[in-house]
């Protein structure tokens, strides 16, 4: 998609004819939304999908972020909901009941692993987690009752790549649909449905909204698929998005292609400096993969992405805990996607978490890319 494509949705597609002729577009707080007659009052209520009648369902100001959203991955519709854990949450239980089997790649997303291991067995939904590469691997845990297959490609903590094209193919033979995790890439570096996905979602707080100040989600999908979870968990569970999040979202999606475009070119920038480092043992990233999963990689993905995770060479857990203490540039925190880039030492994970404790993923944000290398070489040059 070219440049002018992405300004027409980021800055002008649902604008055509602004509010008074204002250049942001107005937010709308209401709650209610009156119909003119009592006929106007039933359509609103027939029809909560298209009309405004209660903002739990409809929202003018939500509903321009779902059509710029929609523009971006290519799919028919969106919705958002508040937060990525719940957009997938509903996603999955729209395509679900007792009985059925999910495959899960493996180490996806926290919540959407507790999702499926945790809580929807109370349900009586079956699931089975396997590495996503190679992929006759993982299509080998397919059952005869597997009804959806969930992918995160790369992952988040080690970046391993999926084949979408490959995955979506075999299970379109069976009917099977695939949801795909798009968070780390956004729209500006892979489009899942235009492999074969069924179904895309992202934790919008992260690249999407891009201000670290609002939390949500979206799923991206048929306009058939996104009724269906609007009028089932969507509206029954109504993990909603205010108009005031919804505006938030807007104000950084204008920004989202010079955002993500800054953060992937400092992420190269950095890992190239450090790759030959002594205290480096592995860059973990979708370019530094083997051979195979980076030619995967650069083929479905159009750019790199602005993380990456570091596993160190030494000797004392402490040492290198201090070390990453002395961050001055990289703030110690989760997620990713904003302006400030952050630091997320595996160490800081509960010991369930069975995470090596000589690792750690950065995100790039917007600082300076000298200043965020060199924070780097110092935690590389005071460990032992």
């Amino acid at each position: 998609m070219s440049a002018d494509v992405y300004e027409r949705i980021l800055l002008s597609l649902g604008e055509e004819e602004p509010s008074q002729g204002a250049v942001v577009p107005p937010v709308f707080h209401s709650v209610n939304y009156a119909g003119h007659s009592v006929e106007a009052l039933a359509r609103k209520l027939a029809n909560e999908f298209d009309e405004p009648l209660y903002t739990r369902g409809n929202n003018p100001t939500v509903a321009l972020l779902r059509k710029k959203m929609a523009a971006l991955e290519g799919a028919e519709d969106s919705l958002f909901f508040a937060s990525g854990s719940a957009a997938m949450a509903a996603t999955v239980l729209s395509y679900v009941k007792a009985g059925d089997h999910i495959l899960c790649v493996q180490e996806a997303y926290t919540w959407t692993t507790r999702l499926v291991r945790d809580f929807l067995p109370n349900l009586g939904v079956e699931f089975t987690f396997s590495p996503g590469y190679p992929t006759e691997n993982f299509l080998a845990s397919l059952r005869p009752n597997t009804r959806l297959v969930i992918l995160e490609t790369p992952t988040s903590l080690f970046f391993r790549v999926q084949d979408v094209e490959a995955i979506c193919g075999r299970c379109k033979e069976r009917e099977i649909p695939v949801v795909v995790d798009n968070s780390y890439c956004t729209p500006m570096a892979q489009k899942p449905l235009l492999w074969g996905a069924d179904a895309v979602v992202h934790s919008a707080t992260k690249y999407i909204n891009g201000h670290g100040d609002v939390v949500a989600g979206v799923v991206c999908s048929s306009q058939e698929r996104i009724r269906h979870i609007f009028y089932g968990p969507f509206m029954t569970l109504g993990a909603t998005l205010s108009a005031s999040d919804a505006s938030q979202i807007l104000r950084g999606m204008r920004t989202l292609p010079l955002r993500f475009q800054r953060s992937c070119q400092t992420a190269l920038y950095i890992m190239e400096k450090v790759r030959n480092h002594p205290a480096v043992t592995k860059i973990w990233h979708p370019w530094y993969a083997s051979d195979e999963e980076k030619a995967l990689a650069r083929k479905q993905m159009r750019l790199p992405g602005g993380m990456f995770t570091l596993e160190f060479r030494c000797k004392y857990r402490e040492s290198l805990e201090k070390a990453l203490s002395h961050l001055r540039f990289f703030k110690l925190a989760v997620s990713w996607g904003g302006y400030e880039s952050l630091a997320l030492p595996f160490a800081a994970f509960p010991p369930r978490n069975q995470l090596p404790w000589n690792m750690a993923r950065f995100y790039c944000g917007l600082d300076d890319p000298d200043d965020l290398l060199h924070d780097i070489l110092n935690v590389l040059e005071n460990i032992e």
